[in-house]
This record gives structure tokens, C-alpha cells and sequence, in this order.
């Protein structure tokens, strides 16, 4: 028998490759489900923005995953301010990095000790994040494997494996399982691994994203092209071996075969697939996650006393008249 945690109202909050995903799944699967149902026992609500906001509003969100076609995906309302809504049970924070601190600030006065907030980001900071803004409510932390993005405002595409959501338990609140979230997500197929500790595979993938994020960012090339091109593949391995090496120092045990699994991960994605990082950079926006990546390792390895040469080598470079760096794109 499953306790049940009375979830009504869940916020997907950002809806871009990973929110678009995994909240179209969400309502995808509350639809088809015999055992819930949209509006009766949970309602949906997304908080996008701009101009895939007004198309989602307009029409819904047109979500293509590989193997499963296009849908179109009408949650219970789409607002751009999170205000507009009631205050939810559960909170899927899936904006940038750099959005993170102000997403919870906007929801921090409608926390109480039992909201859940499940932060779908890669980050290995991510939690500190959060609490360095709000000590109220649950929060789980989590990583995604998941390659996807917004194809054009409105619609969101999906491309290689199925999205998987890794998440466990909040180290202020321990002995919280949310079984009904839990339960949910088995009952709509979207596919996640719960653990006690979660740590050690937000590690991982964060060594996989972070490493691969930086490759093909400083180099403009595809993660299938950094991982046969032997300058840049070294180059991949290094800055993994850097993140290696921090892991360990702060107590965080790794696998011994880790850089292999992580390669291996990339080798099932489609050869021409772009990491989100890359994109922005290309695209010139006006913020990218290069804190999230360079900044992070740059700043742990002088806290801890671990050389990171290579993170240091890709984390400062020019491409098309701009430079990434923490405070983002900077025209030059």
C-alpha cells in the first residue's frame, strides 16, 4: 500500500528540451493512465516564456520523441508568471542554470515544509543552489540523461534514448521516500532510478554533460566528432579525469571504468547530436551555462588544491565575434 502524499497541483517550471519532455510525458501519460487522470486528480501547469510561451497557449506543445512521433500536449494551464497559478504540491524546476536562484525566489513565500522541488538540471551545485534561497520544503536532487531541445517555439524535440530522470533523497530530510511521485512517474512511463544517495551519479553524468559540453563548445563540433577525433577526445578525457579528481576529494566515489561509460553513453546518441551549451553559444544568447561548466571545476580545483589545466584550456575562447565566461555572452 503506497502513502499517499496528496499531490494536486505540479508545476512544470521551465519548458524548454528538458521541461517540454518530461512535463508533455507527464501529461501524455496522466491521459492515457487508468490509474490517474489530468484535471480530476492532478492538474499540470506550465511556466514557459516568450514566444514558445504564447505558441504553447495558443495551440499546446507539439512534442516529437524519437520512436514515438509527434503529439500535441494541452497541461491544465500555461502561464509566464508563476504567480498566476496556485501554489503546488510539486515544483520540476527545469530552467538554465543561471535561472535556478530566481525560479526559486519567484516560489519561495508559496514553499511549505511539505512542497517538493525536483531540480532537473546537471549541476553538481545545484542543490546549494536552492537552499542558498529557500530552507523550506523537500529537495531532491536529481540529474537527466536526455538529449532534447526546442526545435521552434512551440514545439520540442527529443532524439536518441528515452529521457531518464536520477534522483534521491534530500540530506536535510532524509527519511522522506515520495512514494506517490514515485508511483506517478511508473504510471505515466517516464523512466527514472531512485537512490538513497544520489551523489555519485550526479557525478557522473555531470562529468559526461560538463566535459562534453565544453568540447564542443570551444571547438563548434558534435559530441560524435569529439569522441573520434584523437586531439579532442584527449582533450574530453582530461577534463573528465579533473572532475574525477574533485569527486574523490569531496568524499564522492566513482567507478574505476567511469570515463568509459560515459563515452559509451555518447556513442548511443545520433553522430550530429549538439550539447544545449553549444547551442547557446552558437546562437549567441545572452546567457549560457558556462558557469554551471567551466566555472564550477575552475573554482573547486582552487578551493580543494587540484590542478585543472584543461577545464582552463577550453574555458576562456572567442567564436564569432563573442567569448563565453561567467557572466555570459560578451560582445568583443
Amino acid at each position: 500500500m503506497i502513502e499517499k502524499a496528496n499531490i494536486k497541483n505540479i508545476c512544470v517550471y521551465g519548458v524548454g528540451g528538458v521541461g517540454g519532455y518530461f512535463g508533455g510525458q507527464l501529461c501524455r501519460g496522466l491521459l492515457s493512465s487508468p490509474h490517474h487522470k489530468q484535471d480530476t486528480e492532478y492538474r499540470v501547469y506550465f511556466v514557459a516564456r516568450g514566444r514558445h510561451y504564447e505558441e504553447i497557449r495558443s495551440g499546446g506543445l507539439t512534442l516529437d520523441a524519437e520512436g514515438q512521433g509527434k503529439v500535441k500536449i494541452k497541461p491544465y494551464a500555461v502561464v509566464n508568471d508563476v504567480a498566476l497559478i496556485p501554489p503546488a504540491d510539486i515544483y520540476i524546476i527545469c530552467t538554465k542554470s543561471y535561472d535556478i536562484c530566481a525560479a526559486v525566489e519567484s516560489i519561495k513565500d508559496r514553499l511549505t515544509k511539505d512542497t517538493v522541488i525536483l531540480p532537473l538540471l546537471n549541476g553538481i551545485n545545484i542543490y546549494e543552489k536552492i537552499r542558498s534561497v529557500s530552507h523550506e520544503g523537500i529537495v531532491l536532487p536529481a540529474c537527466v540523461y536526455i538529449a532534447s531541445y526546442v526545435e521552434k517555439p512551440g514545439t520540442v524535440r527529443q532524439q536518441g534514448p528515452e529521457g531518464r530522470i536520477v534522483f534521491g533523497r534530500d540530506p536535510r530530510n532524509y527519511s522522506h521516500t515520495p512514494n506517490e511521485i514515485l508511483e506517478l512517474f511508473r504510471n505515466t512511463g517516464i523512466r527514472y532510478e531512485w537512490v538513497d544517495d544520489p551523489y555519485p551519479l550526479i557525478y557522473e553524468k555531470y562529468m559526461l554533460i560538463c566535459s562534453f559540453a565544453l568540447v564542443t563548445a570551444r571547438y563548434g563540433v558534435t559530441m560524435g566528432r569529439v569522441i573520434e577525433d584523437s586531439f579532442l577526445k584527449n582533450i574530453l578525457v582530461n577534463i573528465m579525469l579533473e572532475i574525477r579528481s574533485i569527486a574523490e576529494k569531496k568524499g564522492i566515489k566513482m567507478s574505476e571504468d567511469i570515463i568509459e561509460k560515459c563515452i559509451d553513453v555518447v556513442r548511443k546518441y545520433p553522430a550530429g547530436t549538439k550539447t544545449s551549451f553549444q547551442r547557446d553559444v552558437e546562437q549567441m544568447k545572452e546567457h549560457n551555462e558556462g558557469e554551471l561548466y567551466a566555472e564550477t571545476i575552475l573554482r573547486a580545483g582552487e578551493e580543494l588544491g587540484i590542478q585543472t589545466p584543461f577545464t582552463r584550456l577550453v574555458s576562456s575562447f572567442e567564436t564569432g565575434g563573442a567569448k563565453w565566461t561567467d557572466a555570459g555572452i560578451q560582445e568583443v
